[in-house]
């Protein structure tokens, strides 16, 4: 059967990640505030009152915000308990939501050592990529070269050995090219990882790699805005394939739109981990109908 790069990579994402482990942005400097201090929403606002809604906002101090590309009637606002309740007695608001948090599925293994992972001297391959018929692919030529994937994470090791690194590039709240938790980096490297000898081999090890780092080194939690917002970027940077090796419990009907709008706009491939336990339980983002 002859497939597409394209549909090879949608193939290769879509299986690893379930079988493995503007306006002002939305960041505030943990030094001055703790995030718990904070409340996430996202605010519905009547028809064209989304910027009367932004320049009450821009007054106040105690408020970040960001208004979506596609999605004009909503706010994502983030701001005291007090400021949110002022946006309650508002009358351009229609309703209020709660914006979930979401968590990175990893439990952290120091990985800003993999690159002391014992198999310098020859290269292995994961079960997975042999699994998922990655090897075959290879053989065929092909190993996702010309495709752009965006990995949403902690951000990547740049001085790591196993990596193109004029393939890579980024953005985010955070250096994209730093990571002192390691997930993104794992990340990565199970996409992209060089095919040589030694290391490990991703599973399209010709594709290039925007990375947008919406995590501190500590990783604990962002909200789904964060990484909606950073899903922004990764289309504006032009990527075919969105990676999300995250998500929580909670689902929202503001990101399930929000992610139908990207698949079906957009013509971009989001995907997203289903978690590492094996448990039959919905994770969010993954479990919305546009999202692989």
């Amino acid at each position: 059967m002859k497939f597409s790069t394209f549909t090879l990579i949608k193939v290769l994402l879509t299986i690893s990640w379930f079988t493995v482990s503007h306006c002002s942005r939305i960041h505030v400097d943990p030094s001055t505030r703790t995030k718990d201090s904070l409340k996430s929403v996202f605010v519905q606002v009547k028809d064209d009152r989304g910027d009367a809604l932004i320049q009450g906002l821009s007054g106040s101090e105690e408020v970040r915000f960001h208004q979506f590309k596609k999605l004009r009637n909503y706010v994502a606002v983030k701001g005291t308990k007090a400021e949110i309740e002022k946006l309650e007695n508002n009358p351009d608001v229609v309703k209020i939501f709660n914006d979930p948090r979401r968590f990175v599925f990893y439990e952290k293994q120091g990985l800003r050592g993999s690159k002391n992972v014992g198999l310098m001297n020859q290269q292995s391959v994961d079960y997975g990529v042999e699994l998922i018929g990655a090897i075959g692919a290879h053989e065929l030529g092909y190993t996702g070269q010309g495709i752009k994937v965006c990995v949403v994470d902690t951000g990547f090791d740049i001085s790591h050995p196993d990596i193109d690194r004029t393939r890579f590039s980024g953005g985010g709240p955070y250096p994209w090219d730093g990571d002192g938790y390691g997930h993104g980096t794992h990340v990565a490297g199970i996409i992209a990882a060089l095919n040589n000898d030694f290391g490990t081999m991703g599973a399209a090890f010709g594709v290039s790699i925007n990375m947008q780092r919406i995590f501190d080194d500590y990783a604990d939690y962002v909200t789904s805005e964060s990484i909606m917002e950073a899903v922004e970027d990764c289309v504006e940077a032009g990527a075919q394939i969105i990676n999300l090796s995250l998500g929580g419990p909670e689902n929202s009907f503001v990101e399930e739109e929000f992610y139908r709008s990207i698949r079906e706009e957009d013509g971009v491939l989001v995907v997203a981990a289903g978690g590492n336990d094996g448990s039959s339980s919905y994770s969010y983002p993954a479990s919305y109908d546009t999202v692989r």
